[in-house]
């Protein structure tokens, strides 16, 4: 549980934000009305079972209010244009962020789990920070690699209950993660498409090009890489049978 004097520097700390200029508009005003929120709710009594109902409510609310602050922007400098590099940047980062606020909300979760999805709020708050802050798209564009990764990130965490049901009979030691990587396997047709898509991004395009036995090279090329793209416009028979290998 936060402790109380913990809210107490946190409304110290907005105050000079506000005196800055760093938290403006109606935002600063709202955020202390949610800090006192968060102090009453410390207040209150949990020794009974209605206490502690009443408390969970008062919880809920909390959380709900300090939601809305998680799905807005609090940048306080201009946003880049629309259509930019930097914007595209900006709206994919909000989008992760409304999946960590989704994971953040659901009950039941451990203290790991909310450790982890708090992290992961930290990661996209200081990135979009980054990417807002930069001089210009140039700037930014080294960014790339970070966002990919911290996206890839967020979704391992969204699926850590699934069921893994690919498993190779022979032992393969975990690869290092490239989050620029594309694994391919299809005909050379599809395979030019997707290499220009990849040019075009920044991204390399991963297809058979690891040594040694082909099963252990192509189950540790799509391990590594951070999207798979399967060709299976290829006619039944052995030319499917490779791709789906």
């Amino acid at each position: 549980m936060i402790p109380e004097h913990i809210v107490e520097l946190l409304r110290q700390r907005l105050l000079d934000d506000m005196k800055q200029g760093t938290v403006v508009g109606a935002r600063g005003s709202e955020l202390i009305v949610l800090l006192d929120d968060i102090e009453e709710f410390l207040r209150m009594p949990g020794e009974s079972v209605q206490q502690l109902q009443i408390k969970l409510a008062a919880l809920r609310a909390v959380m709900e209010r300090g939601n809305v602050f998680l799905r807005t922007p609090s940048h306080h400098g201009p946003l880049p244009p629309d259509g930019t590099p930097r914007a595209r940047m900006h709206a994919q980062l909000r989008s992760l962020l409304e999946l960590v606020v989704h994971e953040l909300l659901a009950p039941l979760h451990s203290p790991g789990e909310r450790h982890a999805e708090t992290d992961l709020a930290r990661r996209i708050f200081q990135l979009d920070a980054s990417v807002l802050d930069a001089a210009d798209d140039n700037s930014a564009s080294g960014f790339w690699p970070s966002l990919r990764g911290l996206a890839i990130s967020v979704a391992n965490h969204a699926r850590r209950g699934h069921l893994a049901l690919a498993r190779p009979i022979f032992s393969a030691p975990e690869p290092a993660l490239d989050v620029s990587a594309v694994f391919f396997s299809g005909g050379d047709s599809l395979r030019t498409r997707v290499a220009a898509a990849c040019a075009r991004r920044g991204l390399s395009l991963v297809a058979g090009q690891s040594p040694g036995p082909v099963a252990f090279g192509r189950w540790s090329e799509l391990r590594s890489a951070a999207v798979a793209v399967f060709d299976l416009t290829i006619p039944r028979g052995p030319g499917l049978s490779a791709v789906c290998y």
